[in-house]
């Protein structure tokens, strides 16, 4: 995610990143179906003749139909929505947007964060706590547009999220996805 030599990922390559997640997602839940694995390793680098690098949602394990529910089954842990330790929960788009909500919090996040698989710092992210987004977390280089952004995705309670039409309408996304 960050490379080698201890720079941060450029933030242009995270509105990308956000533009063409969003627009997978989109035409995944508009077909009723929700990914429940949104994480970096199923995020895909392309080549593509006219437009460049672009990105590719992989792995679709885990997907099934909106407003289903499974044997507890629910993707990675680490990026998981905080709604989904509920048992009974059923597969809702907005666990999508946590995820890639906190996909790029990784991306934007200073270089010694990595997300946790469990204990107290799993649970604060899943909280909206305020310090997650200070200059001890996020480099202040780091724009305070896309900081509003990625915080909205990891609200706590699902229905206060984006959704991924909301999102490629933001004015930064749209541009990323010109570039």
């Amino acid at each position: 995610q960050q490379n080698t030599l201890g720079r941060l990922m450029p933030e242009s390559t995270i509105w990308k990143i956000c533009h063409d997640i969003s627009g997978g997602l989109s035409h995944i839940h508009t077909h009723g179906l929700v990914h429940h694995d949104i994480k970096p390793s199923n995020i895909f680098f392309v080549s593509h003749g006219r437009f460049g690098a672009m990105c590719k949602i992989g792995d679709f394990g885990m997907a099934g139909d909106i407003g289903s529910s499974d044997d507890g089954q629910e993707g990675d842990q680490k990026y998981m929505a905080p709604e989904l330790l509920a048992f009974s929960e059923v597969k809702h788009p907005s666990a999508d947007i946590f995820s890639l909500g906190l996909t790029l919090y990784e991306l934007a996040s200073a270089l010694s964060f990595e997300v946790p698989s469990d204990g107290p710092r799993w649970h604060e992210l899943r909280s909206g706590a305020a310090k997650l987004f200070d200059h001890r977390h996020i480099p202040s280089s780091r724009d305070a547009g896309l900081i509003a952004l990625v915080r909205s995705m990891m609200h706590p309670i699902r229905d206060k999220r984006p959704t991924v039409d909301e999102l490629l309408r933001h004015s930064k996304v749209q541009h990323a996805g010109m570039e």
